[in-house]
């Protein structure tokens, strides 16, 4: 999913924002530190995204490399002890 697909999502999923307990009260966000926070989210989940990607890209050479070499796991483990 790319960054701006993400900040729709949450743009849609958080018309508004607010701010506060339920000891001062809530305000509402709005205007550029609403924009502001829905693209912190959005860059926060983007980044999230591509490091889950790389580790399933990496996953999925070592087990390409594995397959090629014919051994399994253990045993390259074995060979680099």
């Amino acid at each position: 999913m790319r960054l701006d697909e993400i900040k729709q999502e949450l743009l849609t999923a958080n018309p508004t924002l607010k701010r506060g307990s339920d000891e001062t009260g809530y305000q509402d966000i709005t205007g550029e530190e609403y924009q502001a926070t829905i693209q912190s989210w959005a860059e926060a989940a983007y980044a999230k995204e591509l490091k889950a990607q790389e580790a399933e890209a990496q996953a999925e050479a070592k087990t390409a490399l594995l397959d090629r070499l014919g051994i399994t796991e253990a045993e390259a483990q074995l060979l680099l002890s």
